[in-house]
C-alpha cells in the first residue's frame, strides 16, 4: 500500500513538471507573463500586433503576420498591409532566479519537500552563460483592405497567409 502511494506521488509530480515545461511560445492570446499575442484597434482598419515567444525571432514574425491575417479576416477583410514592423528581443531570467547585485546570481531550485539555492559568481560570465533566455517580441501596425490586394510593398492576402503559415507550424 505504501508503495503504491509512493508511486502515485512521483507520477503526480512528473506530471506536474511535464504540465510545467511545456513551452511559452505556442499561438494563443497573451498571459500574464506576456507569452503570446495581443492586438490594439487603432481605428476601423489600422491595428498594432504584438507576438511575444522564448528564443525564435523568425517563429515571432511569423505568428504576428499569422495573427494580423487572422484579424483581417475576422474582421471581414481580405488583405492587409505591413505599414510599420519591429522587433525586440532581451533576456529573461528563468523562473525563480534573481540577480544580485553586480557579483552573484542566485536561482532557486525546488523539489517536492525542499527549496536549495544555488549561486554563481557573475566574474567573467555573459548574461547567456548564466541561464538567461532571449525573448523576442515582433510588433506589426497593420492597415486592413477590401477587394482587390494593392501592388504595394509589404500587403499580404490574409487568407493565403493564414494557411501558409499554418501548415508550416502545424497549426489548425
Amino acid at each position: 500500500m505504501k508503495s503504491l502511494k509512493l508511486f502515485s506521488l512521483v507520477l503526480f509530480a512528473i506530471l506536474l513538471s511535464a504540465c510545467a515545461s511545456q513551452p511559452k511560445s505556442a499561438y494563443k492570446p497573451a498571459t500574464n507573463a506576456g507569452f503570446g499575442y495581443k492586438e490594439i484597434a487603432l481605428a476601423n482598419n489600422l491595428y498594432r500586433v504584438e507576438f511575444k515567444i522564448s528564443g525564435n525571432a523568425k517563429r515571432a514574425n511569423d505568428y504576428a503576420l499569422l495573427r494580423a491575417a487572422d484579424i483581417t479576416t475576422n474582421e471581414g477583410f481580405d488583405w492587409f498591409q505591413v505599414l510599420k514592423r519591429d522587433s525586440f528581443t532581451g533576456p529573461e531570467e528563468k523562473f525563480g532566479a534573481r540577480d544580485i547585485g553586480s557579483r552573484q546570481l542566485v536561482t532557486r531550485r525546488c523539489g517536492l519537500l525542499t527549496c536549495r539555492d544555488e549561486v554563481q559568481s557573475l566574474s567573467g560570465s555573459t548574461m547567456d552563460d548564466m541561464g538567461k533566455v532571449e525573448d523576442t517580441t515582433a510588433v506589426l501596425e497593420i492597415k486592413l483592405g477590401k477587394g482587390v490586394r494593392p501592388a504595394l510593398d509589404n500587403t499580404y492576402d490574409a487568407y493565403e497567409t493564414s494557411e501558409k503559415l499554418r501548415a508550416q507550424y502545424s497549426l489548425k
